[in-house]
């Protein structure tokens, strides 16, 4: 319908459109077919740094847009983008350089952002700060977005009430929130006021078992590894002995001591939880 070519290795515009109208259109394309894929406006550059279609907005109000996409379809897609690189390559990409901006922002009536994939559907990544903030709150009633935390892959918060969540994990039959750490703490917890833990239903602790006194014994030495002398031992027995009971349990370096008052006279149960 409309072909342009600029020739000028310096620049230069090979089709213009240029409106004064306050809903006026400068350039438009459409694809009137109503099967197939045709393309209403299609943009190709084979520079090693060029772009396909440019959009600029330079009004300074906060709802101009350079591009901006629509679609009327049920499940239709406003803008989409697509990368053929076998390894690498980004379908689309959003770049912004103010101290307080927003490379990409996505509104939506049930999911802002949407990511599917085989492998990681959204990464985050910062270098000092937070790679991926979360946060539930009414920042347009005045409630300002969280600072971002120094050194946190992920962070959740939330202002709403006392029922609010800033991270939630939920899971059928597996785990619903796991933290691992090599050398350092699986999982911490701190509160001011209110309680650093709070546990409904059963808890269950790697380092609590259940050991036997064999009879005419009044103690039991347990192998444990990370047990030392700053450890602390609870134990209690299991199996009703009268005029028995634990008297002392003692760490040591890689295990531990239960001492009972005197000996038993047959093989009794013992249970104990181990700490620090």
């Amino acid at each position: 319908g409309v072909a342009g070519s600029a020739t000028d290795p310096g620049g230069g515009i090979g089709v213009q459109g240029d409106t004064a109208g306050d809903s006026g259109v400068g350039v438009m394309g459409s694809a009137s077919a109503t099967s197939g894929g045709g393309v209403g406006v299609m943009g190709i550059t084979l520079a090693d740094e060029g772009i396909g279609v440019w959009g600029s907005a330079e009004s300074l109000t906060w709802s101009a847009a350079g591009v901006q996409g629509r679609s009327f379809a049920g499940s239709g897609i406003g803008v989409y983008g697509i990368s053929d690189t076998e390894t690498g390559g980004t379908g689309v990409a959003g770049e912004a350089h103010g101290t307080a901006s927003i490379g990409v922002s996505g509104y939506g009536g049930a999911y802002g952002v949407w990511g599917d994939s085989s492998g990681v559907a959204v990464f985050g990544h910062s270098g000092i700060k937070t790679g991926v903030l979360g946060f539930a709150g009414l920042i347009d009633m005045g409630v300002p977005p969280p600072v971002a935390a120094a050194k946190s892959g992920v962070y959740g918060y939330s202002v709403l009430d006392a029922t609010a969540n800033g991270v939630l994990g939920r899971s059928t039959v597996g785990k619903g929130v796991r933290g691992e750490a090599t050398t350092g703490i699986g999982g911490s917890f701190a509160a001011t006021t209110g309680f650093a833990l709070d546990v409904t239903g059963k808890a269950r602790f790697s380092r609590s078992k259940k050991a036997s006194i064999a009879a005419g014994k009044a103690s039991l030495t347990v192998s444990l590894s990370g047990v030392t002398t700053a450890s602390l031992i609870i134990a209690v027995l299991q199996t009703n002995r009268a005029g028995s009971y634990v008297q002392a349990a003692v760490p040591a370096t890689g295990s531990f001591t239960i001492h009972l008052n005197k000996a038993v006279t047959a093989a009794t149960s013992v249970a104990y939880l181990v700490l620090n």
